[in-house]
């Protein structure tokens, strides 16, 4: 399966092949929001996406920080990121606002272009982002840490979802 018939970003499925699960694949950093036939492109940078299946027991909204389930590196997420996560990835910005429902399988972004969720006190441009509580981001502190994800690309105000460059050292 892998290299053929790859499955497009902003939906979920409910079974996929079994050699499908932790497949890596490199999109274009395009918004699959436009229904139109050509989508409009972000930037000229690939985005780097792992499929895995949700086994958190709820639903992950997009645009948050996931963290793998213990013993399934790689294929399945069981939880929001935290503070002192090393996380798997941010659930795909283009998932439906429902999200993407308990055992099933999703793209989560792990390097390059795509949004974050703001923890509440808001982002800097071209500042350091880190991972903070239930999945969210914040202004990393200084110096870097291990939970630092990424880098802000234009200021992110508090509570609201912006555009990030993802860099997760753990997961690749």
């Amino acid at each position: 399966m892998a290299g053929q018939n790859v499955m497009r970003r902003g939906i979920t499925w409910d079974q996929v092949p079994d050699d499908a699960v932790g497949m890596v694949h490199d999109f274009p950093d395009v918004n699959w929001d436009d229904s139109t036939g050509v989508k409009t492109k972000n930037t000229n940078s690939t985005v780097r996406c792992r499929l895995v299946r949700n086994v958190s027991g709820g639903t992950l909204a997009p645009a948050l920080l996931v963290d793998y389930k213990t013993g399934s590196f790689l294929t399945e997420v069981d939880s929001l990121s935290g503070t002192t996560s090393y996380p798997a990835g941010m659930v795909d910005e283009f998932v439906p606002s429902a999200g993407v429902p308990d055992d099933d399988y999703f793209w989560i972004v792990v390097d390059g272009p795509t949004k974050g969720t703001d923890s509440g006190s808001g982002c800097t441009a071209r500042t350091p982002v880190a991972a903070a509580a239930s999945g969210e981001i914040a202004d990393a502190s200084s110096p870097p840490t291990d939970n630092d994800v990424g880098l802000a690309d234009a200021a992110i105000a508090a509570d609201a979802t912006g555009r990030i460059y993802l860099r997760l050292p753990y997961t690749g």
